[in-house]
């Protein structure tokens, strides 16, 4: 555990070097959504770091990182690549239906209105939160179909949470550390929540299906011979 590590400290050595090479950036350098209002280069209170607990971590993201990647190929229709939310820090990667959302609230922060402009199921990873202090891997579709958390999904080890007034479902890590396949395992629960998701929200999910086109195609390509 190192003491010495504050988010200032974080913030003004790679801003030191930025300035040093002459390059000029523009940052919003406050934390969003945290209730923190001093600067980045301000914040000594957060100095935590556990070395452990941080590389595995960063292994637990990699692996989650492929599978993630594998999983966005089965689908033939707009997904986003595998990114870290820049603002919860978890992995996650989102499957498009292709419509436009409802339109957000005029009050709405910037950055809502572009994240919920069309509906969309997301997946993700993250180490955890006051409200679920261990990691999960999860899954909401947006916008949130009318009693999506009363449909059972498909996985033995998922369940249902409400996560910021919507249904969520969370699969925990510590549940695939015990399987005998956690890859097929976390594969399965993402396909869980897509096929759970995508029918109460009425999408065309055949079409955009890429394991099924490729077998209506290998169907076709048989009879044809």
């Amino acid at each position: 555990m190192h003491d010495k590590l504050t988010v200032a400290n974080s913030y003004q050595k790679p801003m030191g070097i930025i300035q040093k090479l002459n390059i000029s950036v523009s940052i919003v350098d406050v934390p969003f959504d945290l209730s923190i209002d001093k600067p980045f280069d301000e914040i000594t209170e957060y100095h935590h770091y556990d070395t452990d607990y941080t590389k595995e971590l960063g292994r637990a993201l990699l692996w989650i990182n492929n599978i993630f990647k594998e999983f966005s190929g089965r689908f033939y229709g707009k997904t986003c690549p595998v990114h870290l939310y820049w603002h919860s820090m978890d992995l996650a990667v989102a499957r498009f239906s292709g419509n436009e959302a409802p339109p957000t609230a005029a009050d709405a922060r910037i950055s809502d209105k572009d994240v919920y402009t069309y509906e969309y199921i997301s997946f993700g990873f993250w180490p955890g939160d006051k409200n679920i202090p261990e990691p999960v891997s999860h899954s909401y579709t947006f916008p949130s179909p009318d009693g999506l958390e009363e449909d059972a999904i498909k996985h033995s080890s998922a369940e249902w949470i409400h996560n910021n007034g919507s249904p969520m479902a969370i699969l925990k890590y510590k549940n695939l550390l015990h399987t005998g396949n956690p890859k097929k395992d976390l594969l399965g629960f993402l396909e869980a929540t897509y096929q759970t998701g995508a029918k109460k929200a009425n999408w065309n999910i055949e079409a955009k299906n890429l394991e099924l086109y490729r077998r209506d195609g290998l169907r076709r390509i048989e009879r044809i011979w």
